[in-house]
C-alpha cells in the first residue's frame, strides 16, 4: 500500500535526524551543489556567445577568451560535483554504518520468540540491503531538494534570458510534466517495496539452500529449490 505524503515526509525527518551528528560535511557539500547548480546557468550564456563569435566576420581576442571561460567553467563544474558527490556519500557511509550498529545491537536485545516468527533471511537483508537503500536515499533527497531545484531556477532564468516565448510554451507543458513525475514516483516508490521485500525472501531461499545442501542433494530436491529461488527472483525487477 503507497504510502501517503505526511508518511514520506516523516521518514526522511527521521534519516536526516541521523545525519545530524554528521552535519560538518553538509555545508561544503551544500556550497558546491550551489555552484555547481550556477555553472548550469553559465554554460548556455556562453555557448550563446561562442555561436555569435563564429557567425561573426571577425575573430577578436574574444574567440579566444570565450573557449577559456567555458573550459574554467567545466573545470570547475567537474571539481564541484566532485565535492557534492564525495560529501554526500561520507554522509551517506556514516548513517548506513550507525543505522547498522543500532539495529544489529536491537536484534542482540530482542527475545528469542521474535525471532521464531520471522526468518534469519528477512532479518539479514534488513541489515544488509535495506540500510544500503538509506544512504541512496539521503543523497538523493538533499541532492534533489538543493542541486536539482537550484538548477531549474537557474536554467529557467536563463529561459527567460533566452527567449521569453519559449519559457512560455514550456509553462504550459510544466503541469503536465508535473503530473506525470508524480505518478512515476509513486511507482517507484511501490517497486522498491516490492524489491526490498524481495530481497529478504530470496535472502532466505538461499540461506535455506545453503545450509540444508547436504539435504537438498540426498532428496533431489535442486530443481524445487531452484523453481523456489525463481519465483522470488523475479519480482526483484
Amino acid at each position: 500500500m503507497p504510502h501517503s505524503r505526511p508518511q514520506v515526509m516523516l521518514v526522511y525527518r527521521r534519516l536526516l535526524s541521523y545525519a545530524a551528528p554528521h552535519w560538518k560535511v553538509l555545508p561544503v557539500a551544500l556550497a558546491a551543489m550551489i555552484v555547481a547548480a550556477g555553472t548550469n546557468g553559465v554554460v548556455p550564456y556562453l555557448m550563446s556567445e561562442v555561436v555569435e563569435v563564429l557567425e561573426s566576420e571577425g575573430r577578436g581576442a574574444g574567440s579566444l577568451l570565450i573557449p577559456l571561460l567555458l573550459f574554467v567553467t567545466f573545470m570547475v563544474r567537474a571539481t564541484v560535483d566532485f565535492v557534492s558527490v564525495y560529501g554526500l556519500g561520507w554522509l551517506g557511509r556514516s548513517v548506513v554504518r550507525d543505522l547498522r550498529a543500532e539495529i544489529f545491537e536491537r536484534y542482540t536485545e530482542l527475545p528469542v520468540a521474535y525471532f521464531e516468527r520471522h526468518s534469519s533471511g528477512a532479518l539479514v537483508s534488513k541489515l544488509t540491503y535495506n540500510t544500503e537503500q538509506v544512504a541512496e536515499a539521503i543523497s538523493n533527497a538533499v541532492v534533489v531538494a538543493i542541486r536539482d531545484s537550484l538548477t531549474v531556477v537557474v536554467l529557467i532564468g536563463a529561459m527567460i534570458w533566452f527567449s521569453p516565448l519559449l519559457t512560455a510554451m514550456v509553462a504550459v507543458a510544466a503541469p503536465i510534466v508535473a503530473g506525470l513525475v508524480a505518478l512515476m514516483s509513486r511507482a517507484f516508490r511501490r517497486y522498491g517495496l516490492r524489491i526490498q521485500t524481495s530481497m529478504g525472501d530470496a535472502t532466505r531461499v538461499t540461506e535455506e539452500a545453503l545450509s540444508g545442501a547436504r539435504i537438498v542433494k540426498v532428496f533431489e530436491g535442486q530443481k524445487q529449490q531452484q523453481q523456489r529461488f525463481s519465483e522470488i527472483n523475479e519480482h526483484n525487477r
